[in-house]
């Protein structure tokens, strides 16, 4: 097994058995190889959990990534929506628990926070051009983010047409 098989591996146990079982025998146990095939590739289990994390935040980080010019302020904040919706909730939702119980993964989650919150606050201001303001509005739109990933796209139901009404309530009408 390469690097990447154990971490993807550890992403679906995550999402589907909980953080409880990444342990480095409960894992190979399960995929019917060596303890020593784990080690090979993580120093100790510290260092496969932070591989985790690292590949959890490296999707945020790579969708703010493309949010560049020519696309106007309402064009990202409905593309961070609609990409929103996209996420794989069940792992959003495996990490925030597992966050909860573990203060390390906790301080990155909120790290991860810090950062998608900047992202969405510099597109608000992009937009209104009212720091104060622009706050808040950021404040509620990623908390609203959060709660799509947690409850899931089929849940949701939004439509792209949707999607651009919400962003007009929240930034105004866009300047053509």
């Amino acid at each position: 097994m390469t690097k990447d098989d154990w971490v993807q591996y550890g992403l679906t146990i995550l999402k589907t058995e909980g953080y409880s079982q990444l342990k480095a025998g409960t894992l190979a146990k399960k995929l019917k190889v060596s303890r020593g095939s784990f080690y090979w590739h993580f120093k100790d289990l510290n260092a496969f959990h932070e591989a985790l994390i690292a590949q959890w935040q490296s999707a945020s980080e790579s969708l703010a990534s493309v949010l560049q010019p020519p696309l106007s302020p309402h064009q990202k904040l409905q593309f961070l929506i609609s990409a929103t919706l996209e996420v794989d909730f069940e792992l959003e939702r495996a990490f925030r628990a597992w966050g909860r119980e573990h203060c390390d993964v906790g301080l990155q989650i909120e790290r991860l926070d810090r950062m998608r919150l900047s992202v969405v606050q510099s597109i608000v201001e992009e937009a209104i051009n009212e720091p104060a303001k622009s706050e808040s509005l950021a404040k509620f739109a990623y908390a609203a983010a959060i709660g799509l990933m947690t409850v899931g796209k089929e849940k949701v139901g939004l439509t792209e047409a949707e999607l651009a009404d919400v962003v007009t309530a929240l930034l105004g009408k866009e300047n053509a």
